[in-house]
């Protein structure tokens, strides 16, 4: 870094952990630091948290129009335990139901799951990941269609508000 003009360097970060930087740089600096054999260069990149990504990421376009055995591939008759920050079952692409509806057992989508954060059987999602996940598997919203969009979900509630997820949730 000590060797780079200022004006040709900003918000430069080191880390601790390892030998390295982030910093944005001349497109100059760039080229020449990424032809330096000892280096290994990368240039930034940013992602999106969206479901229609998902599919393609993980190579499941083509599984909603796979015929195997005379059916179609689509989650019909299977279900999906989900471990992560719970379900927003009231979310028209989840199921769409009511706290009474998933408490009551009658949520088709969201047949039943657990709650090991509180300790009760209402998973409810209060951070979105969990509610994400379960969309990318099981979404039947026409836009964001899920990878199986009829398969049901078994929500697991194992992580927290913030997204923390500890070791006596995960493996009870």
């Amino acid at each position: 870094i000590d060797s780079i003009p200022d004006d040709e360097i900003s918000g430069e970060r080191e880390f601790s952990s390892f030998d390295g930087f982030t910093a944005e740089v001349s497109r100059g600096v760039f080229e020449a630091l990424k032809s330096n054999p000892r280096l290994e260069v990368f240039e930034e990149q940013t992602y999106h948290v969206m479901l229609d990504g998902s599919a393609p990421l993980v190579n499941a376009t083509l599984v909603p129009g796979l015929i195997y055995n005379g059916s179609n591939i689509t989650g019909s008759t299977m279900g999906v335990c989900v471990l992560d920050t719970g379900i927003n079952y009231s979310h028209s692409a989840l199921g769409g139901c009511t706290t009474a509806q998933f408490t009551a057992g009658t949520c088709a989508k969201v047949p039943s799951g657990f709650d090991y954060v509180n300790n009760d059987d209402d998973p409810y999602d209060d951070h979105g990941h969990g509610s994400h996940v379960s969309g990318i598997v099981a979404s039947t919203d026409s836009t964001y269609l899920g990878i199986a969009p009829n398969a049901a979900v078994i929500a697991i509630k194992v992580c927290n508000n913030a997204g923390a997820c500890g070791n006596t949730a995960i493996t009870s």
